[in-house]
């Protein structure tokens, strides 16, 4: 049984690589640097000593839309939907969470999306990346009707998609950033905070 559970954590791993690409520090710059899928090309996320750094934020309220970067985008439901842990991997009770955002591409050109890329995640004031680990790959399939967010829109089109998230059980609020990276040269964002009673 730990064979299997191993295997499928090696594939979702695999999996999260196909997403995201391969990352490595900048060790020049106070930047990250992401490669995508295929390698053709490379981007540099902003950061302040290692940190995500964001620009000017605009905050939603309740299920409003916001324009980011050509983007409209709008919070519109949130689940749990699976709960794992304490065990060998995680050493506390861990909530698997998933978000979905409406996405209008109000651009003449395709627009490319990516959670692990355009989204940061904040519980305590401090904003870090999307905690997601390979794991929660694995039982994604869970979620009703799950779309993900790793992909492209065409102009004038929208796409009702999920970011996917972890975080320890307890928590009673967070906050997701919509940070987009392309033609977003002032690290501009969007900002949802979620609460418990949100939960769908």
């Amino acid at each position: 049984m730990n064979f299997i559970k191993a295997f499928a954590a090696v594939s979702a791993a695999a999996m999260l690589l196909a997403l995201t690409g391969c990352d490595k520090n900048d060790t020049n710059s106070n930047n990250i640097t992401y490669y995508d899928s295929q390698h053709q090309y490379q981007y540099s996320n902003p950061t302040n000593n290692g940190k995500p750094q964001i620009g000017n934020e605009t905050k939603a309220e309740g299920g409003s839309t916001v324009s980011i970067s050509q983007t409209d985008i709008a919070f519109k439901s949130a689940e749990i939907f699976d709960t794992v842990g304490p065990d060998s991997y995680y050493s506390q009770k861990t909530d698997y969470i998933a978000c979905r955002f409406d996405i209008k591409n109000n651009n003449s050109e395709a627009l490319s999306v990516s959670s692990l890329r355009d989204f940061l995640y904040s519980s305590s004031g401090e904003i870090t990346e999307l905690p997601v680990s390979s794991y929660i790959l694995i039982e994604k399939n869970k979620v009703e009707d799950y779309t993900s967010i790793e992909t492209e829109i065409p102009a004038g089109e929208s796409l009702s998609a999920h970011v996917l998230l972890e975080i320890p059980s307890g928590w009673d609020s967070f906050k997701l950033y919509y940070a987009p990276y392309l033609d977003n040269a002032n690290n501009d964002c969007a900002s949802f905070e979620i609460t418990k009673d949100m939960l769908s």
